[in-house]
């Protein structure tokens, strides 16, 4: 049983290095080779990509991963595209800096209860002289699991 207990950890620490594996690189086939290529950030998109036939439509919908490539190694994108695809036109617009004060409003913070008697609390120094608690029969009263200890 402990065997079976110790293959299993085993596999599931294996499964767990495959899965951030696949979060964190492109595995890319082109025309230059096999590459291995580092995320901008962890998705499961574009783990693996095989750019030896592709279009310029292809480029267009895999917009982030053509920048990245660019980045680092563009041997690894078809020769002979227009220009202007591996240009300024598949770049990511880029994300202001403060993003959730951009979609968010600023919040406020939330607005204290009024208190429902005029009078103030007691201070701790009235409390220990014996300040009595409301009735139980005064219509403000509201019960506490603190009504009993006093007693």
């Amino acid at each position: 049983m402990k065997t079976a207990r110790s293959g299993l950890a085993w596999l599931i620490l294996l499964a767990n290095v495959v899965m951030f594996g696949a979060l964190s690189t492109h595995v890319v086939c082109g025309p230059d080779g096999w590459a291995v290529i580092a995320k901008d950030h962890l998705t499961l998109v574009d783990t693996y990509v095989d750019t030896r036939q592709w279009t310029p439509e292809e480029m267009v919908r895999h917009a982030a991963f053509v920048q990245r490539a660019e980045q680092a190694r563009p041997s690894l994108l078809p020769s002979g595209l227009p220009a202007d695809i591996r240009g300024p036109s598949v770049s990511l617009p880029t994300p202001p800096v403060n993003t959730l004060t951009t979609v968010l409003p600023p919040s406020r913070p939330a607005p204290i209860p009024a208190r429902r008697s005029a009078t103030p609390s007691p201070s701790p120094a009235d409390a220990s002289a014996g300040t009595p608690a409301p009735a139980k029969d005064d219509a403000r009263h509201q019960p506490s699991i603190f009504d009993d200890l006093g007693k």
